[in-house]
């Protein structure tokens, strides 16, 4: 059943802000349990930036960060920053320790033991989670009014021929990681842009040579990217990362209409990344085509609040799938699957209903935030 967005929402707000502070019990301030029971992300000491970071977006979605008291905004704010190298990547050495652990226990409980035995993160995976952490951190950062202490790494991408290179060198025919790392680059630009408070004379040239060569994987018929035969599920996933670089680098959507029609037309995945994905495509997608099928994305809208909401537990929050909290992240083992709410579920989902709140024009009324991807 699909729940009244005004009666619900205030609700939700309560009970999930009530939620994040029993995640907080007992610990430092500024730091979080990933779930209620048995989770595996570290509560104490310089690791475990990922709960801050979820955790901060969250208050952000649901309108309670500036009820937050300073000093509480303020540790969550410097345990985030402390993550930050000299070189300018935000590391977490629980998560680049742990980027095994998930795919090691699948391979036992498969009984594959040569893949248990021989299964090692590649140091590209570990580069691609360091990148993928690093924006997440900086963006929360800028989102809250606050700076990375550092420059963002940007050395791969000095000039077009890096970034062509860059862009190329990854599988277009799964765009959601190609999408998820060509968004990575275009952040990294536009944040360190914003850092050095000029404009960079190169930028516009960098984002010009990005834009022109990942839209050579433009499906124009679709409005997604990707090469070959890929599922709707991926195109629309892939699309989502898309999206959000075009909007780090204020750029329009390519054949937004087509890819309207898309998301409509094809379903996402049923976990929280797959409902974000689908209502994120049709709200950006719409901002370039405003008077396109704009019945059928709010009615859309409207029934995803209903699935949404079957992700919530009773302790109040959302898990990640609809009957458990998330497993891995990265790799990492974050907790053991169980029927309660996540960091990981909560964060996606509130986001989700904050896009679709926004879609039906109850956003701002409600007092709701959609953060920063």
């Amino acid at each position: 059943m699909t729940p009244d967005p005004l009666a619900t929402s205030d609700d939700l707000k309560e009970s999930v802000a009530l939620w994040l502070q029993d995640m907080t019990r007992g610990l430092t301030i500024g730091r979080f349990r990933f779930c209620r029971r048995r989770g595996f992300v570290p509560t104490d000491g310089p690791e475990g930036q990922v709960s801050t970071c979820f955790a901060v977006k969250i208050a952000w979605h649901i309108g309670a960060w500036q009820d937050w008291q300073a000093d509480a905004r303020e540790a969550c704010i410097r345990f985030i920053q402390s993550f930050q190298t000299a070189e300018g990547n935000f590391v977490d050495e629980w998560l680049l320790r742990n980027l095994d652990v998930a795919p090691r226990l699948a391979a036992l409980k498969r009984l594959r033991i040569a893949d248990l035995v021989s299964y090692r993160p590649s140091a590209d995976a570990r580069c691609r989670a360091v990148r993928a952490e690093t924006r997440q951190s900086a963006a929360t950062l800028l989102m809250v009014g606050e700076r990375p202490r550092f420059p963002l790494p940007t050395s791969l991408w000095v000039n077009e021929s890096d970034v062509r290179q860059f862009v190329r060198s990854f599988d277009w025919s799964s765009p959601w990681g190609s999408g998820s790392h060509t968004s990575h680059l275009v952040s990294f630009l536009v944040i360190n842009d914003r850092l050095r408070g000029e404009p960079s004379p190169s930028l516009s040239t960098l984002l010009d040579a990005t834009f022109d060569e990942v839209n050579q994987f433009l499906d124009e018929r679709t409005g997604t990217w990707g090469l070959g035969a890929i599922s709707p599920v991926q195109r629309i996933n892939g699309a989502m990362k898309m999206l959000t670089a075009c909007r780090w680098a204020n750029r329009p959507t390519p054949h937004p209409e087509n890819l309207v029609d898309f998301a409509l037309d094809h379903a996402s995945g049923a976990d929280g990344c797959g409902v974000l994905d689908r209502l994120f495509v049709l709200r950006n997608a719409s901002l370039d085509a405003p008077d396109h099928r704009i019945d059928d994305i709010r009615q859309f809208a409207f029934t995803a609040l209903g699935e949404i909401a079957s992700h919530r537990q009773h302790d109040g929050a959302f898990s990640f799938s609809p009957a458990r909290a998330q497993r891995a992240y990265y790799g990492a083992l974050v907790s053991l699957g169980e029927r309660q709410s996540d960091l990981h579920g909560t964060v996606m989902l509130t986001w989700a209903w904050a896009i679709a709140l926004d879609i039906l024009g109850l956003r701002e009324r409600l007092g709701w935030r959609i953060s920063v991807p």
